[in-house]
């Protein structure tokens, strides 16, 4: 509670220095402020954005938390969701991808369909 109190605090002086100058400086401390807000305000739109759709490509679901999402997590410095389970209501909630079943050596697995992590992130698993 109290570090949301201060990052609302530090928000709203950032918007009022926004307003006065009527544009984003584009300063590198400022963005990480924004990127800040983001991450805090849902994570999980914004490591939406390491994923691109590519046709005929999937990532195991299984893999997609362990591999990809905990260590993104780590790599930007925040916490987990506290259950997997939650991680991907949230995660059917706000992307776009469906999921599938793939055969492995006879056993089925589950799948994103038709994903892959982006080239152009600056987060490679």
């Amino acid at each position: 509670p109290d570090d949301y109190a201060n990052f609302s605090s530090e928000c709203i002086e950032l918007f009022m220095e926004v307003m006065k100058r009527d544009k984003f400086t584009g300063d590198a401390e400022e963005e990480q402020k924004i990127l800040e807000y983001r991450l805090k305000s849902n994570h999980i739109k914004e490591f939406l954005k390491i994923l691109e759709p590519e046709a005929g490509e999937y990532i195991v679901k299984a893999d997609m938390y362990v591999d990809i999402y905990v260590p993104w997590c780590e790599h930007v410095g925040i916490k987990t969701v506290t259950h997997h389970n939650e991680f991907w209501k949230q995660f059917k909630k706000y992307s776009e991808w469906s999921e599938g079943r793939k055969s492995f050596s006879g056993k089925q697995v589950r799948i994103i369909r038709d994903v892959k992590v982006s080239k152009k992130s600056t987060f490679i698993p």
